[in-house]
């Protein structure tokens, strides 16, 4: 913890918001208008190693950033987290001193297909926000979407067995009922994070816009037809090799894994 102790200006946080989510739920939507309130903090993902904050590198270096740039003059912090991104923190910081008064917000998608179409398009265009061009014209794959939506199975159970384990009860936020009730959202994290919001400050017309087309819903449809199997169930991870057949590389290629 050497690089706190260096610097004299660090500003310490009285209430920590932890935003646990996955890819394509809305989230920078969410943070953007918590930011708007200037009393839920600034909202970023702090501990990703693919976003930049200015020169901040290590993880201590990323958590002096947030406190001096992102918590709310009511002394709020809020950070934005993926499973991916936990390793970053356990690994260097003691969550208790250094987050205190721990709220946590599970944002969460009702529709995990849409969710891991979204997550693919979005993987293959490099256009992760609304504002930013879309790089190449998105390709279908049955067998992309499947590991993407076995990749959003994992982090949901990850997320499960983390709130499991130290007894959290978050509160749940669905996309498809925040884009609908956006003001309703940010009244419930308020109120569950105890900070006084009046509803008429609220502001939802942010920069950030949502970016689903009819392609998604095209890609939903042809997916259900080419892959729904009542009488396969995924396992998320192996339990033993699969022995080399033409028809266990047609299933592999598809994305449907033989029962071991």
């Amino acid at each position: 913890m050497s690089d706190l102790k260096k610097t004299g200006t660090l500003t310490r946080p009285k209430k920590s918001i932890f935003i646990a989510t996955e890819t394509r739920t809305g989230s920078n939507y969410l943070c953007a208008m918590m930011a708007e309130t200037n009393q839920m903090g600034k909202p970023g993902e702090y501990f990703s190693k693919y976003v930049r904050f200015g020169d901040a590198d290590t993880a201590q270096e990323r958590y002096i950033y947030a406190c001096n740039n992102s918590i709310s003059p009511n002394g709020v912090i809020s950070v934005k987290i993926f499973p991916q991104h936990w390793e970053l923190i356990e690994r260097n910081f003691d969550i208790e001193s250094h987050f205190p008064d721990r709220k946590w917000i599970w944002l969460r998608r009702k529709d995990l297909i849409s969710q891991a179409i979204s997550r693919c398009i979005a993987l293959q265009t490099k256009a992760w926000l609304s504002s930013v061009e879309p790089l190449q014209t998105p390709v279908y794959s049955s067998s992309e979407i499947v590991k993407k939506l076995r990749f959003i199975a994992i982090s949901e159970a990850r997320w499960h067995m983390f709130f499991a384990r130290n007894d959290i009860t978050p509160l749940v936020i669905w996309y498809e009922d925040m884009i609908t009730e956006p003001e309703e959202a940010i009244l419930n994290i308020a109120k569950f994070v105890d900070i006084d919001i009046d509803p008429d400050l609220i502001n939802h017309d942010v920069h950030t816009r949502l970016q689903r087309t009819s392609l998604n819903e095209e890609w939903k449809k042809r997916f259900l037809v080419e892959m729904a199997d009542i009488n396969y169930m995924d396992k998320l991870l192996p339990v033993k090799r699969y022995a080399f057949s033409f028809k266990t590389m047609w299933r592999l290629c598809t994305g449907k894994l033989l029962k071991p």
